[in-house]
């Protein structure tokens, strides 16, 4: 690869490189579709109600499949640009087979950060720091997949997080439900 496009070195003894700025740049500008602009406001409206049919988007008259579609594209094309940072940044070549397990971190990540933008930049730097310490650890004869123990522990409290929140709704909607019946059998009553 050429030296010219190699990304250039922020801290000479780390691998941090000006990817980390572009990657700023990516995730305002993923925030400012997302809460700025009438097609991020379209794009949460079908997130929001995803579980539920999606009928609030529909009878708003958004073209549903439509901006999929779109969402599609434009997570492809953040990953792809997350792919472009690590073979430029990193690995100065295009690996000979496929490198496995990012797009698992990716999940983990995206959990992690809520689905936030600058959340997920935050979850990244966390899972970064914490694979990044696992290799100092193994001087002090801390096991490497320590890192992994607490990275699964973090996923599970935030998926835990969202069941219970699912849980606790259900819950009350059941008790409001029994408490105060509809109104058609008041009438009948």
């Amino acid at each position: 690869m050429a030296d010219t496009a190699k990304l250039l070195r922020i801290m000479m003894p780390t691998r941090l490189n000006t990817s980390i700025l572009l990657v700023l740049l990516a995730a305002y500008a993923t925030w400012f579709l997302l809460y700025k602009t009438t097609i991020g406001y379209e794009i949460r409206a079908i997130g929001y109600t995803a579980n539920i049919g999606m009928e609030a988007p529909r009878a708003q008259g958004i073209n549903i499949s439509r901006r999929i579609m779109q969402l599609m594209f434009l997570s492809g094309a953040l990953a792809a640009l997350g792919g472009t940072f690590f073979i430029l940044g990193m690995q100065y070549q295009f690996p000979n087979t496929a490198i496995m397990g990012y797009g698992w971190t990716g999940i983990a990540i995206a959990l992690i950060g809520q689905s936030e933008p600058m959340g997920v930049v935050l979850a990244g730097l966390f899972i970064g720091a914490l694979r990044t310490g696992a290799t100092s650890m193994q001087v002090a004869n801390i096991p490497k997949t320590f890192s992994d123990i607490i990275e699964g522990m973090a996923v599970g409290f935030i998926a835990m997080q969202v069941a219970v929140r699912y849980y606790l709704v259900k819950i009350i909607q059941h008790r409001r439900a029994r408490r105060d019946p509809p109104a058609d059998q008041e009438a009948a009553a």
